[in-house]
């Protein structure tokens, strides 16, 4: 199947340097998780494996226990022990459906062990920051013109965004 728009435009990015930025921060956050984690063995294939699974400019994964065994090549014990090991350190966050089951998929977040924000959860703040201050900018500008809108800009202590 072949779309029309190009894959940054269809994720909902301004640009492909903004895309193209997200999966760098996405890959820093990933080495940095990796190399934080305390586990070892079948444990860190196991985190391996489930940044391997993610979605590529995300920190979430939707799995389920079978499909992490299957390709760790492990028992549901060992796969079990590892969540709990990797939950403990504070590798991964389950967000839905953490209860389990049988074949249920449960959607967890990769973190960074030891740290509360990780990278991307940083870029993704200073990208919604500069979407407001955007907003504002245009907001203020059509509302009172480009001079009036750069003093009450100044006054509240922003910088207008550099392009128009």
């Amino acid at each position: 199947m072949t779309h029309s728009q190009p894959k940054w435009k269809r994720k909902g990015y301004k640009s492909e340097a903004e895309y193209r930025q997200r999966l760098s921060v996405r890959a820093k956050t990933r080495n940095a998780a990796l190399a934080a984690t305390s586990t070892r063995g079948y444990h860190y294939s196991i985190f391996e494996a489930m940044w391997a699974m993610g979605d590529y400019d995300t920190t979430q994964v939707v799995c389920t226990k079978q499909q992490l065994m299957a390709k760790v090549r492990c028992s549901l014990k060992t796969t079990r022990r590892a969540l709990q090991n990797l939950r403990a350190e504070g590798a991964i966050k389950p967000l839905k459906n953490w209860q389990g089951g049988r074949h249920v998929p449960t959607t967890w977040q990769l973190l960074v062990p030891g740290q509360n924000k990780t990278p991307l959860d940083r870029f993704a703040a200073q990208m919604e920051e500069q979407n407001d201050r955007e907003a504002a900018w245009r907001f203020l500008k059509d509302k009172y013109g480009p001079i009036e809108a750069l003093r009450i800009m100044d006054e509240r202590g922003e910088e207008p965004p550099l392009s128009d």
